[in-house]
């Protein structure tokens, strides 16, 4: 399987009060609204000042893995332990698996 890792531009919020929270949602999975008053961009859950940023990231094709997770599950019974959470990570996979950003090339570690 190539293509595993893919470089492409994500959006997201910048959230100067709160700046681990610098995502295009909220803790609630809400699209973030926001609005501009007196030239500043504030969102409208927080009230807090919001700068929308693009950059360019790479990925792990995450969601390419779902079929081939759920097939290793089934055929190895005793994969996931204990066994008591197996249902609950079959569920979770088969929602949808969504893509993992490996890199951030605007953030400073």
């Amino acid at each position: 399987m190539s293509g595993k890792i893919f470089k492409t531009i994500t959006n997201f919020t910048k959230n100067y009060n709160d700046p681990e929270n610098n995502l295009p949602f909220d803790e609630n999975n809400t699209k973030i609204q926001i609005v501009e008053k007196n030239g500043k961009k504030i969102s409208i859950q927080s009230g807090s000042l919001v700068e929308w940023v693009e950059e360019e990231s790479y990925f792990f094709k995450l969601s390419a893995w779902q079929n081939k997770l759920l097939e290793h599950y089934d055929k190895n019974k005793d994969f996931i332990l204990p066994q008591s959470r197996k249902n609950e990570v079959v569920s979770f996979v088969k929602k949808g698996l969504k893509d993992l950003s490996v890199s951030r090339t605007s953030f400073s570690w």
